[in-house]
């Protein structure tokens, strides 16, 4: 069976991705690696539509505009953490045991 990873930050996308993809292809997932600035973009889209709509987060929980000044934000916890992700996801894709994988990355056009 062939199989395919899908492998990104938190916010990115990668699970609507992966459905559409699994959906299209019949191959179960895929791996993708966006450019940081896209996936930043991404959660802020994200999450100003949530405040806008004021939609339920978690829990009751809705977006506020004073949550997106805290470190903890996702918005500022995406962009800090990708960059030591993909060093982190390239060393373990470099690693013997999965040399046998064929890694496709999915970019946009720049």
């Amino acid at each position: 069976m062939r199989q395919v990873l899908v492998i990104e930050a938190s916010g990115s996308g990668k699970s609507m991705a992966a459905r559409l993809l699994s959906s299209r292809s019949g191959v179960p997932h895929v791996e993708l690696d966006v450019p940081r600035t896209l996936t930043v973009r991404q959660v802020a889209v994200r999450t100003l539509r949530r405040m806008s709509r004021r939609e339920v987060v978690w829990f009751g929980h809705r977006e506020r505009v004073g949550n997106l000044l805290a470190a903890d934000h996702l918005l500022w916890w995406t962009w800090t953490t990708t960059p030591g992700r993909r060093v982190v996801i390239k060393r373990r894709l470099a690693d013997p045991r999965w040399a046998h994988l064929e890694v496709v990355r999915l970019r946009t056009a720049q």
